[in-house]
């Protein structure tokens, strides 16, 4: 439900609130091998301009990531953080 909240506060209040929330669920290592999780965190990141802890977290959420359709996406994320670099 967190996860949820925070990523729909994040356009809505800016991604520092989604951030915020996310940061919580760190602290009590909840969520640590869930994809969605470090992808809501990565596009959170992206947003506000952090690329290298983006990238950090798109890592972490491809290295969590079982599906192919999910990996496709976020190999695709990575590049597009890797074209913003040039």
């Amino acid at each position: 439900r967190v996860l949820f909240r925070s990523d729909t506060e994040g356009p809505v209040c800016g991604p520092d609130a989604g951030l915020a929330l996310l940061d919580g669920l760190i602290q009590q290592n909840a969520l640590v091998e869930y994809s969605l999780f470090h992808s809501a965190h990565a596009d959170l990141l992206r947003r506000k301009g952090s690329l290298d802890s983006a990238r950090t977290a798109y890592q972490q959420a491809l290295r969590c990531a079982t599906t192919i359709p999910e990996q496709r996406f976020l190999q695709r994320r990575l590049r597009e953080l890797d074209e913003k670099k040039v």
